[in-house]
């Protein structure tokens, strides 16, 4: 029997590939923008740690990167926005009070830091101003999502939180789960692209896998292995389906995975987004069009569009960089790499100025 539902599957995903025409060496045109290219600046820093993620907040003048390691230096590095100097660095990798087993991901949300550990399934709230005081910060707010499957929650505000939605059930397909500021289940919204509708619910999750913005009252989705991006209000209504240039499908193959069937990329899957950050008017995402398997340009190309979804611009990176965060009003992109080449030294943030 699994042996019938991986052929019929294969069957499936091939036909879904078939609208994956364009030939694997086109770049992406949006329109009529041509590629502007960048050249990073590296900031001057004190040493770093292996980086993961990177977030700042303006207002406090503070740059937080992720150690990848955890260890006993702490997840977290503090570093002064302005001049580099490192400040401090807090929540080691554990079990105990104020510890991670894993970061996800850092989101500043007015005078917060907001930090999701990934096992635990919780948000870590912390003052910013108390950050800079003496002594390690400890949460000042803890927020447990009751789910059996939590991926990338985002607070919207303090009392509503959103979240890609894992699917089990037929009856219960949707986009995105809304919880509240205890971290309960309020709502489900949202649905797939018309290409997924022979998908079943769990195929669904790993084939339309995205990447989470949140802000200005909007969440936005950037897909992994289909070029669109959607724009959803903070109650789940969608706003804008934006389709890419090259209008290829999520094309997987399935495999045997723990007695049943997953799915899986192929050779010719091709990678579309990535990160995204959401500003008041604009939003920016990471953007490749290449096959997944030698895509490197998912760390070297941005796309900036409006906050309605329409391209604006699009740039080529000549350093590339893991992860970002935006100064809107500056703005500045503020990005991490390990492939800075200064001497034996490869660990850099790296900015770039949108002209």
């Amino acid at each position: 029997m699994i042996k019938e539902n991986i052929l019929a599957l294969a069957l499936l995903f091939l036909s879904l590939g078939s609208c994956n025409s364009t030939p694997d060496n086109t770049d992406p045109v949006w329109g009529s923008l041509d590629f502007i290219d960048l050249t990073g600046q590296v900031m001057e820093t004190d040493s770093l740690p292996l980086p993961y993620r990177i977030t700042i907040s303006t207002e406090e003048k503070l740059l937080f990167v992720v150690n990848r390691q955890g260890n006993n230096n702490g997840y977290i590095w503090v570093f002064d926005l302005v001049s580099g100097n490192f400040l401090k660095s807090f929540l080691r990798s554990g079990a105990g009070p104020g510890e991670l087993l894993h970061v996800g991901h850092l989101q500043i949300l007015d005078q917060e830091l907001v930090v999701f550990g990934t096992l635990e399934k919780k948000l870590l709230i912390y003052d910013l101003q108390g950050i800079r005081a003496e002594g390690l910060p400890m949460p000042k707010q803890v927020i447990t999502i009751k789910a059996n499957s939590v991926r990338s929650p985002y607070m919207i505000n303090n009392n509503l939180i959103v979240d890609t939605r894992f699917n089990f059930k037929e009856d219960s397909i949707a986009r995105l789960n809304f919880y509240n500021g205890e971290g309960e289940l309020v709502s489900i919204s949202g649905g797939f692209p018309d290409a997924s509708a022979d998908l079943g619910p769990v195929h669904l999750t790993e084939a339309y896998r995205c990447f989470v913005g949140v802000n200005a009252g909007k969440v936005v989705l950037t897909n992994a292995y289909t070029d669109l991006m959607e724009i959803y209000d903070e109650q789940g209504n969608l706003l804008e389906v934006v389709n890419g240039p090259d209008n290829f499908e999520p094309l997987m193959k399935p495999r045997e995975s723990g007695g049943g069937v997953m799915i899986a990329p192929t050779s010719e899957t091709r990678r579309a987004y990535s990160f995204v950050s959401v500003g008041n008017d604009e939003i920016l995402s990471f953007y490749s069009g290449e096959l997944n398997s030698k895509s490197q340009n998912n760390k070297r190309r941005f796309v900036l569009f409006s906050s309605s979804g329409e391209p604006l611009k699009s740039y080529n990176l000549d350093i590339p960089i893991l992860h970002f965060d935006v100064d809107w009003e500056s703005r500045v992109v503020y990005g991490v790499t390990d492939e800075y080449k200064d001497g034996d030294n490869e660990l850099a943030v790296i900015t770039y100025k949108l002209d």
